[in-house]
């Protein structure tokens, strides 16, 4: 399928945060148009929690500029504020404000729901890339493919990268309303914005937060565990149930999980895989200076860099990862030294590959250095020991952004 004008379409994959905010982000650029599409046929109220962090939200101002700043002003009406200048907000509530302002920029954005992507064709002497769907006859073509479908991606497989690596560590989340007529959980909206403290028993951590009364009622919690887990067997109540020894407190952990729809307390939401920055990963990758796009293909967010659940930095740094994406390809746009880089001449294989591996190496020093932090904090963490706070240094830093 071509586009109608001349606009060079750019083909992201996966509708979560970061593919929304990459759409929202080159939709604006001039030049480009959007074909977002999402393996899901519909978008589910699911998960807990999105961190959005003062860099991340620095990231998304960015971003979403123009019109498309009602997107931010809506984020920061509806979340609830963190001492270090963040926001916190259900995670379906991020997405679907983030999905919003996609809907809006619909004369640049094409959303294409329940599409299994299947092939990639990115051939030098072919002007774009080919995209082919297992359970659809469209056959999409642009100038470069963005990959922003998460820890499971597709598109890491069908560019031979090197597989992500399970941690061992798996994650249950979900949600409640403390205010429906039969819930036992009303003193919880009475114990601060962390009602249960966040503890670890013998591998497994549990953490809640508490929305009201910026959002009356509602509690989102995650239980995330280092220990076996059998799917269809383990619950989160099978993990907790014999580590819990102050009775009063079980009592309450298990009204949070007989209140949660089942399917949360039952199912693990993620099992997290991730790739680790090591020596021995960049040395297997053909080409040095980037994370493992090739070509007129790159991935951002958790397709390629998958951070462990420790401090929220994954969302943030996918939010980081559209910006310079931006930013990049703006400055394609702009006189850089010797010439002027339209989107007509990102049709050169070549040249498009250059653009997205500048990019990939731009990102690259920091992602590494917060996502080895937060790989040491979380297995630290998930073997009971006592994890302090980021160095008032390493936190300005983070939190500076990009």
């Amino acid at each position: 399928m071509e586009n109608d004008d001349n606009r060079r379409v750019v083909i992201v994959i996966g509708a979560g945060p970061a593919g929304l905010a990459a759409s929202i982000g080159l939709a604006q650029i001039p030049g480009y148009s959007v074909e977002l599409i999402e393996k899901r046929t519909t978008f589910e109220k699911r998960g807990a929690s999105f961190g959005l962090a003062k860099n991340g939200l620095k990231a998304l101002s960015e971003i979403c500029s123009g019109e498309s700043y009602e997107v931010v002003n809506q984020l920061k009406e509806g979340g609830v504020s963190t001492p270090n200048g963040g926001l916190l907000l259900p995670w379906w509530e991020m997405r679907d404000t983030l999905l919003e302002g996609a809907r809006k920029e619909q004369s640049n954005i094409t959303i294409r729901m329940g599409m299994d992507i299947c092939s990639i064709e990115d051939e030098k002497d072919d002007s774009q890339v080919t995209v082919r769907f297992s359970n659809s006859d469209v056959v999409l073509r642009g100038t470069m493919l963005i990959a922003a479908d998460g820890v499971h991606s597709s598109v890491r497989g069908l560019m031979n990268l090197p597989p992500s690596v399970k941690t061992g560590s798996t994650v249950f989340r979900g949600h409640i309303n403390a205010l429906a007529p039969d819930s036992k959980l009303v003193e919880l909206l009475d114990r601060g914005m962390v009602p249960l403290g966040g503890k670890t028993y013998d591998g497994t951590h549990i953490f809640a937060l508490n929305y009201h009364p910026k959002r009356p009622g509602l509690v989102t919690w995650v239980v995330g565990t280092s220990k076996p887990v059998i799917y269809g067997k383990t619950t989160v109540r099978t993990l907790l149930e014999n580590q819990v020894e102050d009775a009063e407190e079980w009592k309450i952990i298990q009204s949070l999980f007989d209140e949660s729809e089942e399917e949360m307390v039952t199912t693990p939401s993620t099992e997290t895989r991730v790739v680790d920055f090591s020596d021995e990963y960049f040395s297997s990758l053909d080409d040095d200076g980037g994370w493992g796009g090739s070509g007129r293909l790159t991935l951002i967010g958790d397709a390629a860099h998958a951070m462990r659940p420790t401090d929220g930095q994954g969302g943030n740094q996918a939010f980081e990862d559209v910006a310079v994406l931006c930013r990049t390809l703006r400055g394609a746009l702009t006189s850089d030294g010797d010439e002027l880089v339209p989107p007509s001449k990102m049709d050169d294989w070549q040249t498009c590959s250059e653009v997205l591996k500048k990019f990939e190496s731009t990102r690259l020093d920091r992602v590494r250095r917060i996502h080895d932090d937060q790989r040491m904090r979380y297995e630290g963490r998930m073997r009971g020991e006592k994890v302090g706070p980021w160095s008032d240094e390493f936190r300005d830093w983070v939190l500076q952004g990009v």
